[in-house]
């Protein structure tokens, strides 16, 4: 997920949620389903999709101060406790800056939409929220404490009076050149410090106190010799003003919550021999994504069964799998696509089935086909290829970082033939998951910070985050003092094996080479795959990394990435004396693909008699079809010249006449029997909204600049973008909008 939450605020909501209910609504909230979120004094509004349906929820905070009203569609909520549903929408509302408003009523101070992937993860907050921050942190400090971060700030001061002080201290804080001073002033130590509470604080540990994170920050500050203690680096980090202690518990400004600061110091180069690299290239994922879904759109994608569930804790036990004592496997998860079909697709796209298995997930996971129906793409799948071809890496890359799935665990333990454990009570599925989506997060907070052009360490990495271990690991609760003479009890735990043996994972090399590797398959995977960063090798292992120029792009450091595209000798397309039209899809762009989405529905296609998939996929060409696209804005120029750029030949003489008969006849006459009319304010909206929202899907004739036609089917998901983009449509005569 790309919200980060506060150490107070995440396990506030879980204690008030339960940890079931929880965990099932920040699941959903993460996939997207929240949206339409509105935030008043006292009433928070939104809408929760789940599956086909699609739910009003509201919170309402009372005025006797006692409790709190919930509605919800679903009617669950109506037996007096919350559902899912309104679960997801007090995350979602949350996401932004913590409160709580008379009433009990858990809102937001800055609300956030549903996630949009072209953005980076660690989107910026805004100015009004930074101050609000601000002033809320620093008015619990005395004047002498405010004069202090001042004074380490280079901030100047005038006046006597507290609150001259503190407002001249907040409009210094805003601006970028007083946190850049604060942290170039830092030592090393604390600099480092810093970066590892910020990471920390995406998945808080045991306790909020401070005392619980000294521990985990002394042990990720281990790697580097000569550092000082952590207890003395926050103390510096206060005395700058870049941390804050209320009743024992760290609070981090929302300035430092956004987009990471590169930190050299975390880091530490590699000299070592390296026998060969895995570069980085730019947009091959992308290319096998659109590859894979338009394989399962012709009926050549076998889906694994979903595996059974176990009542006590939702966990998949194999057939004769029995509980020993008191503790049960967590087994390998499956493979998403069926044995046979990653051979297949494997042979003919010539790539390893394990990267194809990892797509296959990020394209369910993106809702790129209907669950479990990949021959049904979705409007998800065709709202991807408007973007550019660097927006849809960054969409793939968001979704999996957010992967709820054990993709890189199951890949370290069939490399090195260890287990997991966990007790009958302990975690459900979905929280077990979600922490390995939070340790993925951990490592990509981590390979935010590190600078670009140079190998770095992985040995270095890994020791770091063995310092910043998860809280479910049950060793870990030994770090903290006053656990050490106490009985393990919490129900949040899991155990590492290596046959019968239990391994101690504060032990480094025990744990580098069990969990550790889930790490290390992250990156030499996942991440590298994602052309996030490039891989170094020495004696079969992966000894260095380094963030690629397209990474940074992903991290949000650049604003656009300019490759040049390889030209392929190969034609693309080729039209049959039938007129069908085939591609290869493992040389088109997404322009080409969204096109012939439009003119063309997919001939069937059966596998032959050796098992191997075909290298074409044939469509038929309708005139309906390409009336769609004159409709969605497309020329007959257009079409013709993508069309023969891909063909690396002029269209054939009949099939171009059609098209021009076909081009001509258009418009003439057009007959709606129902229709949605648009009346725009001036003669400046209709451009604006036509490059910023998807109007032009939905756009069907421009009977002026201020009076527009268009399908009343797509009116209602238009309104609701326009709403999440800060519209107020006046809708008249609206029974066509749901």
């Amino acid at each position: 997920m790309n919200s980060v939450f506060s150490n107070s605020a995440f396990l506030v909501l879980e204690k008030e949620l339960g940890p079931d209910l929880f965990y099932k609504g920040l699941k959903l909230h993460s996939s997207g389903a929240v949206q339409n979120i509105q935030v008043y004094e006292s009433v928070v509004t939104g809408t929760v999709k789940e599956g086909n349906n699609s739910y009003a929820v509201e919170i309402i905070a009372l005025q006797d101060g006692a409790e709190m009203a919930i509605l919800c569609e679903c009617g669950d909520a109506s037996k007096g406790s919350p559902c899912v549903h309104i679960a997801a929408l007090i995350i979602a509302a949350t996401a932004g800056d913590y409160d709580t408003l008379p009433g009990g009523a858990i809102v937001a101070q800055a609300a956030t939409a549903s996630p949009n992937p072209s953005l980076p993860l660690w989107p910026e907050p805004a100015a009004e929220v930074i101050e609000v921050n601000y002033r809320q942190l620093l008015g619990r400090l005395t004047v002498k404490e405010m004069r202090e971060i001042a004074a380490k700030r280079a901030i100047p001061l005038g006046g006597i009076k507290r609150d001259v002080i503190l407002e001249t201290l907040v409009q210094n804080l805003l601006k970028p050149e007083s946190l850049h001073h604060a942290l170039d002033q830092l030592p090393v130590d604390s600099h480092r410090v810093l970066d590892f509470t910020l990471l920390l604080l995406s998945s808080p540990v045991e306790s909020a106190g401070v005392d619980a994170l000294i521990p985990y920050l002394d042990a990720a500050l281990a790697p580097f010799q000569g550092g000082r203690s952590a207890s003395l680096c926050l103390d510096e980090l206060s005395k700058f003003g870049l941390i804050f202690f209320v009743a024992n518990q760290l609070q981090i400004p929302v300035q430092l919550l956004g987009q990471p600061v590169i930190n050299p110091g975390l880091f530490k180069s590699y000299e070592g021999e390296i026998e060969r690299t895995e570069s980085s290239q730019p947009y091959a994922l992308t290319r096998l994504a659109l590859r894979l879904v338009l394989l399962g759109q012709a009926g050549f994608l076998e889906l694994e069964p979903l595996p059974g569930r176990k009542e006590n804790g939702g966990w998949p036990l194999q057939i004769g799998d029995k509980p020993q004592g008191n503790e049960r496997l967590i087994l390998p998860g499956e493979p998403f696509l069926k044995a046979e079909c990653l051979q297949g697709l494997s042979r003919i796209t010539s790539e390893p089935e394990e990267k194809i298995d990892f797509i296959a997930h990020i394209s369910s996971e993106g809702n790129f086909w209907e669950k479990r129906n990949p021959r049904k793409m979705s409007e998800h799948f065709t709202s991807w290829l408007q973007l550019t071809q660097q927006e849809q890496s960054r969409g793939l890359f968001w979704v999996a970082a957010n992967l709820f799935t054990a993709v890189e665990l199951d890949a370290a333990r069939n490399e090195y033939n260890f287990s997991v454990w966990r007790s009958p009570l302990g975690l459900s599925l979905d929280q077990f998951l979600f922490h390995l989506a939070q340790d993925r997060l951990r490592l990509l907070g981590l390979l935010a910070r590190a600078p670009t052009g140079q190998w770095l360490e992985i040995d270095t990495l890994l020791r770091v985050l063995h310092g910043l271990q998860p809280f479910w690991l049950p060793e870990l609760y030994l770090r903290s003092a006053e656990n050490k003479t106490r009985k393990l009890t919490s129900p949040l735990v899991s155990w590492i094996k290596t046959g019968n043996k239990t391994l101690n994972v504060l032990d480094y090399e025990a744990w580098s080479k069990t969990f550790g590797q889930f790490y290390v398959m992250a990156l030499i995977h996942t991440f590298n795959w994602l052309d996030l960063c490039e891989v170094a090798w020495r004696y079969k292992q992966p000894v260095a990394f380094r963030i690629s120029p397209f990474g940074e792009y992903l991290l949000g450091r650049r604003s656009s990435f300019n490759q040049p595209e390889v030209n392929n000798p190969s034609p693309a397309v080729r039209f049959e004396q039938d007129g069908s039209l085939w591609i290869n899809p493992g040389q088109t762009d997404p322009q080409l693909i969204n096109l012939v989405l439009l003119i063309g529905s997919p001939r069937e296609h059966k596998r032959a008699s050796d098992g191997k998939m075909p290298h074409d996929l044939g469509y038929d060409i309708h005139m309906q079809g390409l009336g769609h696209a004159f409709e969605a804005g497309w020329t007959l120029e257009q079409i013709v010249s993508i069309l023969e750029g891909s063909m690396h030949q002029p269209l054939p003489a009949g099939l171009a006449a059609n098209f021009q008969r076909i081009w001509e006849r258009y418009g003439r006459l057009h007959i709606y029997s129902d229709i949605a009319l648009i009346k725009f304010a001036d003669d400046f909206c209709l451009p604006e909204l036509l490059s910023n929202t998807s109007l032009n899907q939905i756009l069907l004739f421009a009977f002026s600049p201020r009076v527009v036609a268009v399908r009343p089917d797509g009116v209602a998901r238009w309104v609701d973008e326009l709403r999440a983009k800060g519209y107020t449509p006046h809708l008249e005569g609206s029974s066509h909008v749901q």
